[in-house]
């Protein structure tokens, strides 16, 4: 199961992701110390929540949640179009 996901970000979540920051790259202004922060700030986060989550949230309501989490961002989204 946990490749399948690994997969499917590999291929389909990450290219899209990034592609539109490639045009910007050759005219970014990159401050390197807040760069690094942010990279090893966002990596320990993601760990620690990711082993929080693991240990504490049963997985039947971490799929609640997240099912919910797409619906809100959906709504937010569409809300907009239809005014």
């Amino acid at each position: 199961m946990l490749s399948n996901v690994i997969g499917i970000n590999a291929f389909a979540v990450y290219p899209p992701s990034f592609s539109p920051l490639i045009p910007h790259l050759r005219t970014a202004s990159w401050n390197l110390p807040l760069t690094v922060l942010l990279v090893v700030v966002g990596a320990l986060c993601s760990f620690t929540g990711a082993r929080v989550t693991s240990l504490f949230l049963p997985s039947k309501r971490l799929k609640q949640l997240f099912a919910l989490l797409i619906l809100l961002v959906n709504a937010y989204k569409i809300f907009p179009l239809l005014q």
